[in-house]
């Protein structure tokens, strides 16, 4: 409510307390999300209706790889994703708007949903009824990296989370962070 409230503000950034990024990756985000999203710039001319920009994700789990679509709405070098696990994203004022405050919509629905749970319903059941695209930038992908993917406070250490590492969808390759390199980060993260 706070961010909807201050009309000044255009967008709205999420980012885990446990997400790397490179030094350039948050500003070149907002470049282009507001290049290319920003207001529905990624609706066609004749499009009737235009919206908001959608959520452009930063940090992308591997497993979304082969759900990834480069079919319409997709183009130049961002894929559409069906959901998304949220660690960070960029969102403008006008996908808020239009989908309202997730957080107030969940507790109307269920008073004992869970920051998750609402988070979820966001993506899932609100994003799409208003026909806003998650967007993966599958070329030359954000440098970004969900820490919490290998040792979670919440979780402890999950072995079997490994494999959730961002990664470049075109080389399959682990995304890399400048100034990190990610063998010597796992390494870290593995170690404790």
């Amino acid at each position: 409510d706070t961010f909807l409230a201050r009309k000044e503000l255009d967008m709205f950034l999420h980012c885990d307390d446990d997400v790397l990024m490179g030094r350039s990756t948050l500003l070149r985000a907002i470049q282009d999300y507001g290049r290319d999203l920003m207001h529905g710039r990624w609706q066609s001319r004749h499009s009737k209706r235009k919206t908001g920009g959608g959520v452009l994700a930063l940090f992308v789990n591997s497993w979304l790889d082969e759900q990834l679509s480069v079919k319409s709405p997709a183009f130049g070098p961002y894929a559409v994703a069906p959901f998304l696990g949220g660690a960070a994203y960029l969102v403008d004022r006008a996908t808020l708007e239009a989908t309202g405050n997730p957080w107030a919509r969940a507790l109307e629905a269920d008073r004992k949903v869970t920051p998750h749970e609402a988070h979820v319903m966001w993506l899932r059941h609100l994003l799409p009824t208003q026909h806003l695209p998650i967007w993966i930038r599958w070329k030359e992908p954000y440098e970004c990296q969900h820490l919490g993917n290998v040792d979670t406070l919440n979780f402890g250490k999950q072995p079997e989370w490994e494999p959730m590492w961002a990664i470049d969808h075109q080389t399959k390759r682990i995304v890399e962070v400048e100034g990190y390199r990610s063998t010597e980060l796992r390494a870290a993260l593995w170690a404790g």
